[in-house]
């Protein structure tokens, strides 16, 4: 295959996204701990790239705005589905 047919620069443009992904995440949280809005969030670059995975592909990468619903659910949910390791002592 040609090195600099549409499909090779493709392919490397993918992989040169996948070798990233963890950076991307890393903004991603970094602008979900800022509490960034969801209208500013879908302007990032980060966004973008991590859509854009999701689009090329679905089944190993989530998609940004499930990621930000996921993470913007109330705390206090997630706490009470965590049991008490002071509890489970007590009544042991």
């Amino acid at each position: 295959m040609n090195p600099f047919s549409p499909e090779a620069q493709t392919r490397q443009s993918i992989a040169e996204l996948e070798s990233k992904h963890e950076l991307y995440c890393k903004a991603f949280r970094l602008l979900l701990a800022d509490k960034v809005s969801l209208n500013k969030m879908q302007k990032t670059l980060a966004w973008h790239k991590l859509q854009l995975l999701h689009e090329v592909l679905p089944n190993r990468y989530r998609s940004p705005l499930e990621m930000f619903a996921q993470q913007r659910k109330p705390k206090a949910r997630r706490r009470s589905q965590r049991k008490d390791p002071a509890i489970a002592v007590a009544t042991a």
